[in-house]
């Protein structure tokens, strides 16, 4: 797998789509919407039971006397006090060890949400917490056209690079960068603009001007795009600000996105064991710990003063580079950081983060509308970057509370589709699946209609876990892991199966 450090936000958005196309592709078109739905069963019993005791928002651990189906969530679906099975079919080999996380709330209610646009006031919150109110800028384009706006040691740098490439087997004659330029055009391009510098005596350093950081709602498509790009100066780091503010009938994009230079990438997806241990082996040397940067993050909600987010956990985040030619796809870690998530919280009931974020598109679907996220990722040297996208508002659908089913039938629906879902997925005959669950999940997520512009917050079932593939002669394939790898999830209320990827 090749991950490119990234340093504008639009191909960060491409890259995302792309690694979700290729992880999703393998298996999301095996079942039919039709075939992913189990009707209720009648008369089935679950394992009564919740002791007094919570864990942050969640009850963990159900078990004892039950209160009585109409004091709690807990009581009413009667999860048991762990979750424990393993079974294997044909080359899928299943288990389960799971701790139980529901919420502490009498009840659940469905909600309506609304997709809104980043206002003045998200940034100017922000940019006060999180960047101590600098001033935005960006280089001044106009004034460095003769180098493109890069600086004489910049240029000296990417030439340098592009030589590299070169000399690691990259064709120079072939298109370079995601662009229609080659490698050898860019690197002639570069080597006459130093030498043009050079010769001026200009570029030796960056001429800057400041901008207005003026928000603006709304935006249509393509160059009409509502967006605000440039740079903050904040403890003697430059981040870059990107704030899209764009929905029409096909689009729900609100983001607003802060960092440095360097962008972390999750290091949960590896093709290998041998990958997998180099991240391993970097995060324990990491000079950020987990309490340290989930404090920070707490901290910083509370002075932003944005009311029902709350932190729900975390993990640690790589940044890779690429090693010797690109085309082989090699890398190594960079560095290490520790990404904070932060959800919201409707009434007591998290709406829980899951790596799948709803922006995959299928068949008729023509509207994409990512799950919101909050990311603050810290370095030992404090933000690395905070990212929030796709904010929403909320009213009641439901007065009352919903009916959920117990979770013994949840488990049933549970135990015959993770089975069907995956049983199509392999590449060559003779390749194999683990699947291991060790934390199932009760939360909202927001679901839509195919097409519709507004969603629903609605209680799931999700089951949390690892999934291993490996080929036929027992090489990894590749390994998906981590905290918040959704392997199924289950409508709550009526036992549908809901794809993440997808939202719906």
């Amino acid at each position: 797998m090749i991950r490119k450090e990234k340093r504008n936000v639009p191909l960060y958005l491409a890259a995302m789509g792309i690694c979700a196309a290729v992880l999703s592709g393998c298996g999301n078109d095996v079942q039919t919407e039709e075939e992913l739905v189990i009707p209720r069963t009648e008369g089935t019993e679950g394992q009564a039971g919740m002791e007094d005791g919570s864990m942050n928002l969640f009850e963990e651990g159900q078990s004892g006397q039950a209160k009585g189906a109409a004091d709690s969530v807990a009581a009413q679906v009667q999860a048991p006090e762990r979750y424990q099975m393993e079974f294997q079919d044909g080359n899928i080999v299943f288990r389960v060890n799971a701790e139980f996380e529901i919420p502490d709330v009498p009840g659940i209610r469905t909600k309506k949400v609304t997709a809104r646009f980043f206002t003045q006031e998200d940034y100017d919150i922000v940019n006060t917490v999180l960047l101590d109110g600098g001033k935005l800028w960006d280089r001044d384009y106009e004034a460095m056209a003769e180098t493109q706006g890069f600086t004489v040691e910049e240029l000296k740098k990417r030439i340098e690079m592009l030589e590299a490439e070169k000399a690691n087997g990259v064709d120079g004659d072939a298109s370079y960068d995601d662009t229609d330029r080659t490698l050898n055009q860019q690197l002639a391009e570069a080597r006459a603009m130093l030498e043009a510098a050079e010769a001026n005596g200009i570029a030796e350093a960056a001429v800057i001007k400041e901008l207005p950081a003026v928000v603006e709602e709304g935006g249509t498509s393509g160059a009409d795009w509502n967006q605000l790009d440039g740079f903050v100066t904040a403890r003697g780091r430059d981040y870059s600000i990107y704030m899209l503010n764009h929905m029409d009938k096909t689009w729900r994009w609100t983001r607003f996105y802060v960092a440095d230079y360097n962008y972390l990438y999750y290091g949960d997806y590896f093709t290998s064991e041998d990958e997998m241990k180099e991240v391993e082996e970097r995060i324990e040397d990491a000079q950020i710990r987990p309490e340290e940067a989930s404090a920070k993050a707490e901290e910083a909600l509370a002075q932003m003063g944005i009311e029902n987010f709350a932190v729900q956990g975390g993990e640690y985040v790589a940044n890779y580079k690429l090693v010797g030619p690109e085309k082989e796809g090699r890398t190594e870690v960079d560095r290490i950081a520790y990404g904070v998530h932060a959800i919201r919280i409707v009434d007591g009931v998290p709406v829980s983060y899951t790596r799948q974020n709803a922006n995959s598109m299928s068949g008729d679907e023509t509207v994409s509308w990512p799950f919101e996220e909050m990311l603050f990722v810290y370095d030992e040297d404090g933000l690395v970057s905070f990212d929030w996208s796709a904010p929403y508002e909320i009213e009641d659908l439901s007065s009352d509370y919903v009916f959920l089913l117990p979770f013994s039938e949840i488990q049933n629906i549970f135990e015959q589709m993770i089975i069907k879902k995956e049983k199509d997925r392999f590449i060559e005959e003779g390749s194999s699946l683990e699947i291991n669950i060790d934390r199932v999940c009760l939360s909202y997520m927001r679901v839509r209609e195919k097409n519709a512009a507004e969603g629903t917050l609605i209680p799931v079932w999700d089951f949390f876990g690892t999934e291993t593939y490996r080929g036929s002669g027992g090489e990894d394939f590749y390994i998906r892991k981590g905290e918040y790898e959704s392997i199924l999830t289950i409508n709550a209320m009526d036992g549908t199966v809901i794809d993440r990827m997808y939202g719906y």
